[in-house]
């Protein structure tokens, strides 16, 4: 559910608003086709908590060209593996608890945008987008089930993200992007769902570059390039909020090989990718 509302007519500011937003994007109820006692859908008190997720998006400036947006939000009862289940999992095992209530997650968000740099200068200008964002995320561990990120402390992390998407000058109607982002060691984004195979590249404790070149071939079809690379400086970027999510170093990694208590973990990772796409 989602609410806006428009803050510019009467401030007088170009394109402010206020919009809440709040949604539920787990619950405890019972699956579908549970047969054969019949009770798909009735709440299970036995199974994970609901998660719930609200928060709001400040706009305090858009013209159209430049912009300013901001963004607060908390989800509750995220979910995560205790340390048995972890190690259990990075070992290829099954787990035995399965995932798990382990806290509450804050964030917070601030963004500048500019689709065109100043006004008339020349084409490639008018007709380039820029852009810079801010992050951090705060860990609120409910102090039962392990904590959050391996640990029962509150937790702080940052990320900075930018970008440009620009005119291709070899070809007429061709654009070229390239991304840059960077994560602290207890950063955690919410960006599971991902159209990379190597995972999200938002999420990574360490830096991510991206490059990207998209032209449309009709009205309707467009092909793309893009290729990504991310050379993680913790581990647990990919995981969920319990102790699979721990971020270590990778001198603390290998100490903790040498005992056999680790598995290999993901240094670097890169996504080369070709598509054509079809928009109807």
């Amino acid at each position: 559910l989602s609410s806006k509302l428009d803050l510019d007519k009467g401030t007088g500011v170009p394109g402010m608003s206020w919009k809440l937003c709040t949604g539920r994007g787990l619950t405890n109820a019972t699956a579908r086709f549970s047969m054969p006692n019949g009770t798909d859908y009735a709440a299970d008190q036995s199974k994970q908590a609901d998660t719930d997720m609200y928060g709001f998006i400040f706009v305090p400036f858009d013209n159209g060209q430049y912009s300013v947006a901001t963004n607060w939000a908390k989800a509750d009862h995220m979910i995560g593996f205790n340390a048995a289940d972890a190690h259990n999992i990075m070992f290829g095992s099954n787990p035995t608890t399965g995932l798990v209530d382990t806290g509450s997650l804050t964030l917070l968000t601030g963004m500048v945008k500019a689709e065109g740099i100043g006004e008339g200068i020349n084409d490639f200008l008018d007709n380039t987008k820029i852009f810079a964002s801010w992050a951090q995320s705060k860990t609120s561990p409910n102090g039962s089930n392990g904590g959050m990120l391996g640990t029962t402390q509150s937790k702080t992390g940052t990320s900075v993200w930018i970008g440009a998407n620009i005119p291709c000058p070899l070809t007429k109607d061709g654009r070229i992007g390239i991304e840059w982002n960077k994560g602290s060691k207890y950063w955690r984004s919410v960006t599971y769902g991902e159209d990379t195979m190597v995972g999200s590249k938002l999420a990574a404790r360490g830096t991510a570059i991206e490059a990207y070149y998209n032209k449309p071939i009709t009205k309707s079809l467009s092909w793309d390039l893009r290729y990504t690379k991310i050379k993680y400086d913790y581990t647990g970027s990919n995981g969920f909020f319990g102790a699979d999510g721990e971020p270590m170093n990778w001198e603390t990694v290998a100490a903790y090989q040498s005992m056999g208590m680790v598995a290999n973990p993901v240094k670097e990772a890169t996504d080369i990718r070709a598509a054509i796409s079809y928009r109807f």
